[in-house]
């Protein structure tokens, strides 16, 4: 038994790549040279406690001008030594005196050191993100794989699955809640391979070591390679440079201090990237800059110790074996398990029904984007470098949007408080900003605001806001960050990080600007922040965005985003910040037109995407990668493969970790479902007490119950029914009438 255990805590290191020992555990075993006795060094206990360290009082908001790298190491060993503790306690306990124990005594143990544990976890995370000098990663990851490994060591524990076992046996007593609660350990049980035994045990973990292996590998010689290019621009480019927002003319300078006076590298950054592709005039630079980033770690690059072509399949074949170790024909069978789609077929249908439907248009865009070329003078057959530049020269000349976002319509504090207004009208709730003298921010930008009922004024959850770029000390991010998980046993409320990259405005009496597309992020990220925020689910495992399947998990965001999209709401949030006038009709036709533009395009390069990585985690032990990658592109795309496009050989997006792997589909997947829900607004947008009632059972459903229902049982009660592939194409080709009238919350 001790042996067993022991191999199954390898691989549960493994699996969570924990296989350093961390200083911040101490816990290392040294061997006497000249006696060849063993020295047992036991783990240090900090003696940290709730009284003198504030990241371990889950009860309270959080106090970061209290913290610091020592305080937050410390405190997170300690609460993460406290759950190990308590857990084996829990263990010995039942393996001593053999009594069955109820569903509480189970689950009500864990939940009352692991919310703790979570929430001290959420803060090192926002620290880290929000204040990288003082918190730089490194001492992240150090409380990250202790709280991963600690977390995490119940699932491959013998004592507690034959728990869980007889828990099953008797679910029917068991709530909804405590059902699903049981199913997720169960499963996590199953996926660490508590059930695998013998040999396959232990091939399993040589699987999952070369997985690690592989994917550090592929990491490094990727970065490594993607920091030796750049091209060097000087004054006389100053004319398209100019162009190129501020932060990306800043990270491009030699210079700081004075990013505009040049000279210039331009980098593999992902926003410098995308950036100069749309600017750059020369079509030989942006050959180049392309170029560059689809041959890194390729036979064309003359250094072998750089290749990574060859990892990718190393990769895969271990990813099929550990499937297979599990029970399951392929890797896409294993990860389609956490999913709502269930199977491979269901997601080829879609992939497939949308690629009838988006390829004759994508290439009649292109066809269109050529003969606008030609007029601007280019001759030369359209190729995936060129259609940045020349798709950015046709928006503007179509629809004039570029105008728009340069003449100061959307400000930050008004686009924000009318988003604020319509979630108010919406899911009856109200924000009421925290006093700066109340709210202990980790910096003077962040902002806080209590959630409201708005029935009675109950308290339900708290967000912080923290808008603001801020060069070499905040990482570069628009996202939504959980703070803190609902436990209704540890009175615990829930917390939300929103966490932008706007730039701030430094001309005197010159608010923040946005451009459009920050304003649909905006909304889209405070889509993820409601769902954290609303939710009404006791336990911290199922509380907000927890266990929701991986493929639903950007449905709120999405549902959010189409509002920032709808007529009534652009009109709402554009004020000139000099003249006040909001914009015109046409102007806001146009502005949604041009997001229209060469979406079918997206649309065929996203399918591809999606169909290359299921077809690469299905059991096709002799199709190499790039084999696979030609055959999908001609299916997928209007454009031709250039030879030169390897792009996997440095995409991390599938390769790293499990987020992605044969779940890349999850993005349109998430589209899909949002379309669907949104229909049901649409249908009601003229009247205002309708669209409050869809907005309540939203609140209801999806906001409120997140991964404590399975996704499919949550759409069918806000909706009725399955979900239906055709809305997501009527939303691309806006055939809903969309009503213009705009429902006042004032």
């Amino acid at each position: 038994m001790a042996a067993s255990m022991a191999c199954r805590k390898s691989l549960l290191n493994i699996r969570n790549f924990c296989l350093k020992k961390w200083h911040v555990r101490h816990n290392h075993n040294r061997k006497n040279s000249s006696t060849g006795a063993y020295f047992v060094f036991i783990p240090e206990v900090p003696r940290d406690t709730r009284e003198t360290n504030a990241i371990m009082r889950h009860d309270e908001f959080p106090k970061f001008t209290e913290l610091n790298s020592n305080n937050v190491v410390s405190g997170c060993a300690k609460l993460s030594q406290e759950f190990e503790s308590k857990f084996d306690k829990l263990m010995e306990e039942v393996a001593s005196d053999q009594k069955e124990r109820s569903f509480e005594e189970i689950f009500d143990y864990i939940e009352e050191y692991l919310a703790p544990l979570q929430y001290a976890e959420h803060q090192a995370n926002i620290l880290t993100m929000a204040d990288m000098q003082r918190f730089p990663k490194h001492t992240l990851d150090r409380i990250v794989n202790q709280i991963n490994r600690t977390r995490n060591d119940r699932y491959v524990n013998e004592d507690f699955y034959e728990l869980l076992k007889k828990l099953d046996k008797k679910r029917d007593s068991l709530t909804d809640y405590q059902r699903r609660l049981l199913d997720l350990n169960l499963l996590e049980c199953k996926m660490a391979g508590i059930e695998v035994t013998g040999k396959n045990l232990k091939l399993m973990l040589t699987a999952l070591n070369d997985i690690f292996n592989k994917e550090k590998e592929f990491l490094n010689k990727t970065v490594y390679h993607k920091n030796l290019f750049y091209l060097p621009l000087g004054p006389e480019h100053w004319d398209f440079v100019r162009q190129l927002p501020r932060h990306v003319r800043l990270s491009m300078a030699e210079d700081k201090v004075h990013p505009d006076k040049g000279p210039w590298k331009v980098n593999l950054l992902g926003y410098v990237y995308e950036s100069f592709l749309e600017i750059c005039p020369r079509r030989d630079y942006r050959f180049k800059v392309w170029d560059a980033k689809h041959t890194i770690g390729t036979v064309m690059t003359t250094d072998v110790r750089l290749h990574t072509f060859e990892i990718v399949d190393d990769i895969r074949e271990n990813r099929r074996d550990v499937a297979n170790y599990l029970g399951y024909k392929h890797y896409a069978e294993m990860s389609l398990e956490t999913k709502m789609a269930k199977d491979v077929e269901t997601v080829l249908q879609m992939l497939y029904t949308y690629r009838t439907h988006f390829l004759p248009e994508a290439q009649e865009e292109l066809n269109e984007l050529q003969e606008f070329a030609g007029k601007k003078g280019f001759k030369e057959p359209i190729k995936q470098w060129d259609i940045p530049f020349y798709r950015r020269l046709q928006a503007n000349e179509k629809f004039k949007v570029e105008k728009i976002d340069k003449l100061g319509y959307f400000t930050y504090e008004i686009v924000l408080n009318k988003l604020l207004n319509l979630c108010e009208m919406l899911y009856h709730i109200r924000f009421e900003r925290v006093p700066t003298e109340e709210a202990d921010v980790w910096h003077n930008d962040v902002v806080a605001f209590n959630v409201l009922n708005a029935e009675d004024g109950s308290y339900i959850s708290r967000f912080y806001i923290d808008p603001f770029a801020r060069r070499d000390s905040k990482m570069r991010t628009t996202s939504a960050e959980l703070g803190r998980e609902r436990s209704d046993l540890m009175g615990m409320k829930p917390l939300s990080f929103l966490m932008l990259s706007l730039n701030r405005m430094t001309m005197k009496g010159v608010p923040t600007l946005l451009s459009y597309q920050e304003v649909l992020n905006l909304f889209q990220q405070f889509g993820n922040s409601l769902q954290q925020m609303l939710t009404t689910v006791p336990y911290s495992e199922l509380s907000g965005q927890k266990n929701i399947e991986w493929d639903c998990i950007h449905v709120c965001g999405y549902v959010m985003r189409q509002f920032a999209k709808q007529p009534w709401m652009i009109k709402a949030m554009s004020e000139h910040y000099q003249s006040g006038e909001e914009l015109t009709d046409t102007e806001v036709d146009r502005l949604i037109n041009c997001q229209k533009n060469l979406s079918a395009y997206d649309m065929c390069h996203e399918l591809y995407k999606c169909a290359f990585d299921i077809d690469c985690h299905l059991d096709h032990k002799e199709k190499y990668w790039r084999d696979i990658q030609e055959e999908v592109y001609k299916l997928f795309m209007p454009i031709e493969l250039h030879t030169e496009d390897w792009i996997w050989c440095s995409d991390t997006t599938l390769w790293l970790g499990k987020t992605h792997a044969a779940a890349y589909y999850q993005y349109i997947w998430s589209q899909m479902l949002a379309a669907n829900i949104f229909e049901e607004f649409e249908n009601h947008s003229d009247q205002e007490n309708h669209l409050s009632k869809v907005g309540r059972r939203f609140r209801d459903t999806y906001l409120s119950l997140g991964g404590a229902v399975p996704a499919k049982q949550v759409f069918r009660q806000f909706l009725g029914r399955d979900p239906s592939l055709n809305s997501l194409i009527k939303q691309h080709k806006g055939l809903e009438a969309v009503k213009k009238s705009l429902p006042t919350n004032e």
